[in-house]
């Protein structure tokens, strides 16, 4: 009898996630799996938490208002490459 396939546990490349401190959270849920996005972002050695969201998209939003509050601007934060660019 042939084994049955494992189902993978998805990642940021299998799911598609290009934005910057968006990762994936995924649980067993049945035979698949289920996932939200957190967002987070580091300045100066310290790392901030910005919560959990239904969208990588909703997480990435989080992302770019606290890199706009860290560095004053959101011209200083494309600056030092911590943008996402959200469609």
């Amino acid at each position: 009898m042939p084994k049955a396939k494992k189902v993978q546990r998805p990642t940021k490349t299998t799911l598609g996630i290009t934005f910057r401190g968006v990762d994936p959270l995924s649980w067993k849920k049945g035979k698949g799996y289920n996932y939200s996005f957190r967002a987070r972002i580091s300045n100066n050695g310290h790392q901030f938490h910005l919560g959990t969201y239904q969208t990588a998209e909703e997480a990435a939003i989080a992302y770019n208002k606290k890199a706009k509050s860290l560095f004053r601007s959101e011209k200083n934060a494309k600056a030092r490459n911590m943008w996402n660019v959200v469609n």
